[in-house]
């Protein structure tokens, strides 16, 4: 995934374009995105869609 993004656009208007691979994002698709509990939870100023699902998998740690 890949974006562009303007940081002096009103809250909303950032993103400019969002692409997955070489093809722009769908308005009407849904996709799955794995991020870390940090950014979900709003870290470094990440924001989500109040319509976004979450769900948490156990992560295996390997020594």
């Amino acid at each position: 995934m890949s974006f562009t993004y303007n940081p002096k656009a009103k809250a909303g208007l950032v993103v400019v374009s969002a692409k997955i691979g070489r093809q722009p994002l769908n308005k009407g698709r849904t996709y799955t995105v794995a991020t870390n509990n940090y950014a979900a939870g709003g870290g470094d100023g990440y924001k989500f869609s109040k319509k976004a699902k979450f769900s948490s998998m156990p992560v295996e740690q390997h020594s």
